[in-house]
C-alpha cells in the first residue's frame, strides 16, 4: 500500500501524519529525528511527502529525504490556505 505523508514542520519538532493509515508521531527537527523517519519509510512504498516551506526549518528535512530517494515537495503555505478554501475548509492547513 502506498504511503503518502503530510508533515509540519517547525523549528523544534515534525508532525508527521501518514496516509491512509492515518498515524500520526510527532519527531524533533534534528538529524536524529530525519534518520528515525528516513528508518520508518525504509522499504515502505512512499507516493510523495508533502510539507509546507517554513522560512528554512523545512530544508534540512528535505535533503535528508531527498537522498534517501524519497520523494518530497515542498509547498507554498498560502496556496495550500487557497486550495483548502477552495475546497470549503475552515480548518488550519
Amino acid at each position: 500500500m502506498t504511503l503518502w505523508i503530510g508533515i509540519d514542520v517547525s523549528k523544534a519538532s515534525l508532525a508527521v501524519c501518514l496516509l491512509p493509515q492515518a498515524q500520526q508521531l510527532s519527531l524533533p527537527n534534528t538529524a536524529d529525528g530525519h534518520a528515525r523517519l528516513r528508518a520508518l519509510l525504509a522499504d515502505r512504498p512512499v507516493g510523495n511527502v508533502l510539507l509546507e516551506a517554513t522560512g528554512g526549518y523545512e530544508r534540512p528535512l528535505m535533503r535528508a529525504l531527498a537522498v534517501a530517494g524519497i520523494p518530497v515537495t515542498r509547498i507554498n503555505p498560502r496556496r495550500a490556505r487557497a486550495f483548502a478554501d477552495a475546497m470549503g475548509k475552515t480548518a488550519k492547513t
